[in-house]
Order: structure tokens, then sequence, then C-alpha cells
């Protein structure tokens, strides 16, 4: 199975961010981090991408990668049948075990908040989700 989205925003380290693959949640954005799935995810005042899976999301390895404002990036999950593997920019970043991952069906899904009053924005090119038959 593989997840790619390539997405950009506008202050890095003032939004609240996820993109990735989850089981339910409700209109409200910030209740998919409470939802189980995986994806990536930049927390509030830290530009900082953020591997998730899990229940709640909970399982969580820091990318090494810092997003940057106003910039494009790819980020990519395959799950090899065993684990799944997280990339950005198709390098591959974070690995979470098999025990971690999900196995309720989950559907494409991004949520956004701004961390200040000011006019923040993300930007989404494309989302991929595609599993071998």
């Amino acid at each position: 199975t593989l997840f790619e989205a390539r997405v950009s925003v506008l202050d890095a380290d003032d939004v609240d961010f996820f993109v990735g693959l989850v089981e339910n949640h409700a209109t409200d954005p910030e209740a998919v981090y409470a939802a189980t799935g995986a994806g990536f995810r930049i927390a509030e005042a830290s530009a900082s991408i953020l591997a998730k899976a899990g229940t709640a999301l909970a399982s969580s390895e820091d990318t090494g990668v810092d997003a940057v404002d106003d910039t494009f990036i790819v980020l990519s999950m395959l799950y090899d049948g065993t684990d799944l593997h997280f990339y950005v920019n198709r390098s591959k970043k974070a690995t979470i075990s098999a025990a971690n991952i999900p196995s309720s069906l989950l559907t494409p899904s991004m949520g956004f908040i701004a961390g200040a009053a000011t006019a923040d924005t993300i930007a989404c090119d494309y989302i991929i989700v595609a599993q071998e038959r």
C-alpha cells in the first residue's frame, strides 16, 4: 500500500497539520489526532515533521526533517507487508513496526489549524493512495 501527498504550509512553525490515512473522525480537524490511522504531523510551534501511526496516532517517530515555510514537500508512506516506512521528499526517514499499524479500513484525510490569528494557509498539489491487488 502506498500513500503520497505533495503539500506546502505557509508558516511551518505556526500550524497544526496532519495528512495521511485515518479510520474515522468528525468534521472537527482536531478530531483527526484522536483517530486510528497513519500519516504525517507538524505540531504547532514546531516545524518538525513527525511520522505517526496507531490508535490515537500514538506511535510517533521524528523524521529529522523540518518543514520550510511556503515550500512544497512530498510525504510518502509505504507498507511492505510487515512495517510501515515513511519518506520525506522520497528519502526514507522513519519506520513504524507492524504492531502499531492499524488493521481497520482507512480513508485519506488532511487537517489544518492555524496557530495564530493570521492567514496561514496550506496547499495540496496531490494525494495518491494505491494498493496492490
